[in-house]
């Protein structure tokens, strides 16, 4: 209907127009009519006709020959190759110019390039009006084109190309050239393309191409040329044909474009664009209507009907796939380009297969291989560049002339019109939005390999069965599009998701589901991150989302449900068998998401069947770790022509300005989250350690269930934890309470049943020579910790019990020390804050066992718990002794603790009880004596059952070995702050038939510590200790009972003791030679100390203070019986006046007047108490020595002899009066003494002093008495005599009283060397054996 208005309107307008004819041709008969006018007329005509007649003549030869000789000629020239033109004619009056038989050679000689049997050329007259060339008609006949490909994108007539596109940029850009070109027409055309690159040949014949008019410019043309392009090419038909109304105002035109499978590889390489790629395949069918309309808005064109692309086939430059399809159809609604309208009915794409790898340098295969290359168009933006760059030309457009915009304002030609036109057309494109509209849009049985090649090892990843449905996808529209995918991944999963999204409204939402993805493909994606090998394993995810990505705002995410699953994952090392991570289940609930508000709520973390197999090994390399890489992410190498190309550019740019837009939050806002509830459930965790030295470690919690709630981003709230599991298959541990992350605190209520401790011997053993082989942990009660500043306050109240301990000795695997049960019930602990605190309602030890031996070096075992870096020594076997220097060698241990107890000097044992490099002193006193504990510490009860302590002596030869059996008892409350003392009630066995009984009170914590103890043991066998007096005495034991009964007293610091000590029928055998034994008389001392019964009963006080810097317990009740020791052999008499009710008496010997033999009645005495000793000590026996003291007994013995020449005179006086008498018993009374003296003096014979007469002078008795003592002459013989006289008469006085064997006289001293007492020098000695 809109076409026949429009002739109808036509046919309107030609009538009008011949009005106007006839009228004009009505005015013309009747001026020629006038002569004048018909004379100047035919003047006129005339000319006009020779003006015309000489044109059409010099048009007609002289145009053809410039042409043939002229043109071709310079033609040859520029193109480098022969040009011929047969015959040329041409009608100056209608511009038509015909060429026959034109030749154009190829460069190489004897080939043709171009040849054309016709060629005609109608011009237009008005080109001379539009100062641009107007062509009315262009008709080819019989062209013949052979192209030869050379090389890729090159051909024989490249050098053209290159030759145009070459030389110096103008300086000023010129104006696109304008022009009309009408009625174009081909005939029976022909392309020869012979393609010596790829040894290929193709032909185009029968082409028919028909073209109504190509111009920029209006032109009043006659239109009488359909659209038209008509060809075979190989073969195969191609059909582009149209209808064109050039009469009307509209032009409209339609073309319609029809393939039928034409083959793209076979024309791609002859194309001036180039893709790296191999296009291998493919076949496009076209079946399209182009309709092209003109009005008053501009040109319009109009594209429908349908595309298809089949078998297609696209490989990488190397060969390898790239892309192939297998059928792709496109339907066309309505499709405007002018007007940026493009309307799809439907797109279907079936059967895609696409490898997709990222290159190490970040690049992506598919933007490489795809990427056009066109060298051709390169070259010419070069040069464009060049120009536009050019001092020149910016010179030129800096001085051009400015024209005024009222001078550019005049009225439009038809021309300019037109330009007007386009140009309002162009302007509308360019500012209509795009309005692209999707109707449906399919990508089915389609698959997808990715692979990415940054890492060590290429990852790759295969999707298949892909399915993507888009329906309503618009631009513009307010309703959104829906979209449904899925998609199969080859190794094992499958995702689904469907929804909306909007381009216009920038959103999107949907709902996405991800079920069973196997995860092994995925780890190599993440390596560098993670390692090992994923041998099982799936991932499974559930969510519902809406996401917001407006240009001007922040991108948000919104996920509202989702839950992710993982399940079945086993997870190794690459090491074979070592699955380190195994895992049954794994979700996670998340119940929002918001990334713009930087929120996050996690409901629960469910977590099942967790395995986790830590081991550390040998050289320290842990297991686990080999599940991770370097932790470095993949970065690019390349030259930034990847993926991340974009950084630097202008859209980068303003991606990173809208990154941190106003209004964002920002990069370092605080994440609002809660995570519900964690639960690990019935998991796993064991470590194992072959880096510790001996067994190694191998710990395993199974099962373990551990639940945590509360946790969030505010880590001052407290979170709910609840842990529970079993060690081993042993124990279990339970605790739950609170735990605050900042600061840190917790309050737990801790059970541990049986928590074998054994597991983790290694590290608690490592430095010792003891292993651990068992030892349970029981414990209830509830523990707090926290941090307070730098210091970290704790407490813990409830019970514990480590029972079923037994440490075992590392060399020979023998019980070291055991137990059946350590229990400490009410512990109340706290550590600080202030003083540490220690409450402990009672502690109970049952069931326990010690070995302790003194090894052959005198090395007690204990010391070698702790070892070193040497080999392990045996802590229940003995070790080697160390050979004793020459200084103890040479003296034994009993000798030099004698000799230093008689020279005032500490024993060794005193020694080593002082630390090393300090002095008692140095040390100051100690915890007990005023000094109080830096805490406070209360044990309720201490009870002990059931012990046994084997004690073995390798120190000696033959060993000794004592065991301690039934020990129990019990020790009531003491303390720190305790004022009462506790009540001790111990008892036990030695060699299980000698009972030990220990009874007292003791407080050794309070500040000033309190002991009364007693102990006591009975009926001890001495048999047992004959290694030590064989080892020390020199004699074994043979028999004998042993009973201590011992008392101390520490109060005040002041320490009081009594050691009473009781041994039964002490028998020696035979000596025995020994380096280590005395050379004191032990069997003296024991003599000394045995009475008649053949018991040995001792006490021995002791007594000092702990305030004393030089007092040590130890030291002091050692050197208690060194004493006794050294007291029995070196005075043993005062042994025996003590032992005997003697006293102070010294019977070591009897003491005589100087000169005298006589007893005294104290000799007498004293007498009497040795008497009494000796016979209590039958196996004593009594040396005898007389001796005198020159120095004082000549004088005695003179004062002796004047004495008794004084008796002499009394007995003479006697004599015959009856009496008898002797000198040794007769008394000489006082008042007699003076006549006696006289008498005696006159009967001396010496020398007298005399009178002046010559008598005997009268002297005073002194005078007389002493010159008769020194007119008395003694010798030696005489001291010998008395010395003799003197242990004649004590061993006199003891016969009877003393078997006659056991007292033996011995040979007298004649001097008082050696006497060290302070008894007489004039005197009797004796001497015990």
């Amino acid at each position: 209907m809109a076409e026949q208005a429009n002739d109808r309107e036509s046919s309107m307008k030609s009538s009008a127009g011949g009005t106007r004819l006839q009228q004009s041709l009505a005015r013309a008969q009747a001026l020629g009519r006038d002569p004048d006018v018909r004379r100047r007329a035919r003047k006129t005509g005339l000319w006009a006709a020779g003006i015309i007649a000489v044109f059409g003549v010099v048009g007609y030869f002289t145009v053809p020959a410039a042409l043939k000789h002229y043109a071709v000629d310079k033609l040859s020239a520029y193109l480098e190759r022969p040009v011929s033109v047969g015959d040329v004619s041409f009608n100056p009056y209608t511009l038509r110019l015909d060429l026959h038989k034109v030749h154009i050679g190829d460069k190489a000689p004897g080939q043709p390039f171009v040849d054309i049997g016709e060629l005609r050329l109608n011009a237009s007259w008005s080109s001379l009006f539009r100062f641009a060339p107007v062509i009315g008609e262009l008709y080819i006949d019989t062209p013949v084109v052979n192209i030869v490909r050379t090389a890729p994108q090159r051909f024989n007539f490249s050098d053209i190309i290159d030759r145009a596109t070459s030389g110096p940029p103008s300086p000023e850009p010129s104006k696109p050239a304008r022009f009309a070109l009408n009625n174009v027409q081909i005939k029976n055309g022909t392309i020869r393309i012979d393609d010596a690159y790829q040894d290929e040949k193709h032909v185009v014949d029968n082409l028919q191409v028909g073209v109504p008019f190509i111009a920029n410019l209006p032109a009043d043309t006659d239109i009488f040329v359909q659209p038209l392009l008509q060809a075979s090419v190989d073969g195969a038909p191609l059909h582009i044909s149209g209808q064109t109304k050039p009469f009307a105002d509209s032009l409209e035109s339609t073309v319609d474009i029809k393939l039928d499978r034409l083959d793209v590889p076979k024309y791609l390489g002859y194309s001036p664009v180039t893709f790296p790629a191999q296009i291998k395949s493919g076949a496009i069918s076209t079946d399209l209507k182009l309709r092209f309309t003109r009005d008053k808005d501009g040109n319009h064109v109009l594209l429908t009907g349908t595309a298809g692309l089949a078998d297609a086939v696209v490989n990488e430059a190397d060969g390898s796939p790239l892309v192939a399809v297998k059928q792709v159809d496109v339907k066309l609604g309505k499709v405007e380009p002018l007007n940026n309208v493009y309307h799809i009915d439907s797109v279907r794409i079936d059967g895609l297969d696409q490898h997709v790898r990222m290159e190490k340098d970040g690049s992506v295969n598919v933007a490489k291989a795809l990427l056009p290359q066109r060298p051709v168009l390169k070259a010419v933006g070069k040069a464009v560049d060049e120009a536009a760059a050019s001092p020149k030309a910016s010179e030129a457009a800096r001085s051009a002339p400015k024209v005024a915009a009222e001078q550019t304002a005049r009225p439009a030609t038809p021309a300019s019109a037109a330009e007007a036109a386009q140009t309002k057309a162009a302007a509308a494109v360019q500012s209509s939005p795009l309005d692209l509209l999707v109707g449906e849009a399919s990508l089915v049985n389609s698959k997808l390999r990715f692979t990415d090649e940054r890492g060590a090892k290429p990852a790759s990843l295969s999707f298949e069965n892909i399915q993507l449905g888009v329906k309503q996808f618009s631009t513009l529209g307010k309703d959104p599009a829906s979209y449904d995918a899925s998609l199969g991944i080859q190794s094992g999963g499958s995702l689904k998701a469907h929804g909306q999204f909007s381009l216009p409204a920038y959103n999107a939402s949907g709902e996405l589901d991800a079920q069973a993805i196997a995860l092994a493909p995925l780890l190599p994606f993440a390596q560098g991150a993670l390692a090992g090998d994923l041998k099982s394993g799936t991932i499974g995810a559930q969510a519902r989302f809406n996401a917001a990505f407006a240009p001007d705002k922040q991108p948000n995410v919104q996920i509202d449900p989702a839950t992710a699953t993982l399940e079945k994952v086993e997870w190794f090392t690459g090491h074979k068998g070592d699955a380190p991570v195994r895992l049954a289940k794994a979700q996670a609930r998340l119940s929002h998401f918001d990334l713009g508000a930087r929120q996050a709520v996690v409901d629960e973390v469910t977590v099942t069947g967790l395995d986790l197999a830590a081991r550390r090994d040998k050289d320290g390399k842990i297991n686990l770790l080999a599940l991770t890489g370097d932790a470095q992410p993949k970065a690019s190498t390349g030259n930034g022509k990847g993926i991340n190309a974009r950084v630097g550019t202008e859209r980068g740019r303003r991606t990173s300005v809208r990154a941190v837009a106003p209004g964002a939050p920002d990069a370092a806002g605080a994440w609002q989250w809660k995570v519900g509830k964690v639960a690990v459930e019935n998991a796993s965790i064991g470590f194992e350690d072959r880096a510790v030295k001996g067994r190694p470690i191998n710990a395993k919690f199974a099962p373990l269930n551990i639940k945590v709630q509360g946790a969030s981003q505010d880590m001052s709230k407290p979170l709910q934890l609840e842990v529970s599991g079993t060690l081993n298959k042993k124990g279990s541990l339970n605790a739950s309470g609170n735990v605050t992350p900042q600061p840190l605190s917790g309050d737990i209520q801790l059970k541990t049943q049986q928590l074998d401790l054994a597991a983790f011997d290694s590290y608690m053993s490592d430095e010792l020579n003891a292993s651990i082989a068992s030892a349970l942990l029981s414990s209830n009660g509830r523990a707090t910790f926290a941090m307070r500043g730098d210091t970290t306050q704790a407490t813990y109240r409830g019970d514990a019990t480590l029972g079923s301990v037994r440490l075992l000795d590392k060399v020979t695997t023998d019980d070291f020390v055991r137990w059946n049960a350590l229990s400490v019930q009410q512990i109340n602990l706290a550590v600080g804050s202030g003083k540490p605190n220690v409450q402990l309602g009672s502690i109970a030890l049952s069931r326990f066992y010690a070995r302790l031996i003194i090894n052959a070096n005198g090395r007690l075992n204990l010391a070698d718990v702790v070892g070193g870096k040497e080999a392990p020594r045996s802590l229940t076997r003995a070790n080697e002794g160390i050979p004793l220097d020459a200084a103890s060698a040479a003296k034994p241990p009993l000798d030099a603790a004698a000799s230093a107890v008689e020279a005032g000097q500490p024993t060794e044992v005193e020694k080593k009880e002082q630390s090393p490099g300090k002095t008692t002193a140095e040390r100051g006193p100690g915890y007990g004596t005023g000094k109080a504990l830096p805490a406070d510490v209360h044990i309720g009860r201490i009870t002990l059952q059931g012990g046994n302590i084997n004690f073995t002596d390798n120190f000696v030869k033959p060993n000794y070995t004592a065991n301690l059996t039934d020990i129990g008892g019990r020790i009531g409350a003491f303390g720190t702050a305790t004022t009462e003392p506790a009540e001790v009630a111990l008892q036990g066995k030695v060699n299980r038939n000698a009972p030990i009984n220990i009874n007292g009170k003791i407080n050794p914590l309070a500040s000033m510590a309190f002991v009364d103890l007693g102990a006591k043991a009975d009926g001890i066998e001495l048999t047992n200790l004959t290694p030590y007096s064989t080892k020390y005495a020199g004699y074994p034991i043979e028999k004998g009972k042993l009973t201590v009964d011992v008392h101390y007293l520490l109060d005040q610091a002041k320490l009081t003791a009594n050691n009473h000590i009781f041994i039964d029928q002490l028998t020696f055998g035979d000596h025995v030679e020994s380096p280590t034994a005395t050379n004191l008389p032990v069997r003296l001392a024991v003599s000394l100390l045995k009475n008649s019964r053949g018991e040995i009963d001792v006490d021995i006080p002791i007594s000092g203070s702990l305030d004393d810097p030089q007092f040590s317990l130890g030291g002091v009740i050692f050197r208690a019986f060194v004493n006794l020791i050294v007291k029995a052999v070196t005075a043993p008499f005062s042994l025996l006046a003590s032992a005997f009710g003697g006293g102070d008496q010294e019977l070591g010997y009897v003491e005589f007047a100087p000169g005298s033999a006589r007893l005294t009645p104290e000799d007498e005495k004293r007498l009497e108490t040795l008497v009494k000793a000796l016979n209590d000590r039958e196996a004593l026996k009594l040396d005898i020595v007389g001796r005198v003291d020159p120095a004082k007994d000549t004088d005695g013995l003179r004062s002796v002899a004047v004495e008794r020449a004084i008796k002499a005179q009394k007995v003479k006086a006697m004599v015959g009066k009856g009496e008898s008498v002797d000198v040794d018993s007769v008394k000489v009374a006082p008042e007699e003494r003076s006549k006696y003296l006289s008498a005696a003096y006159k009967a001396a014979d010496f020398a007298k002093p005399r009178n002046m007469i010559g008598f005997t002078k009268s002297l005073p008795d002194d005078e007389m008495e002493k010159l008769m003592a020194t007119n008395v002459k003694v010798d030696d013989d005489d001291l010998r005599a008395l010395a003799e006289r003197r242990a004649q008469r004590v061993r006199s006085w003891l016969d009877g009283k003393i078997a006659a064997d056991r007292l033996f006289v011995v040979a007298p001293k004649l001097n008082a060397d050696g006497i060290k007492d302070k008894g007489a020098t004039t005197r009797v000695d004796f001497a015990l054996k």
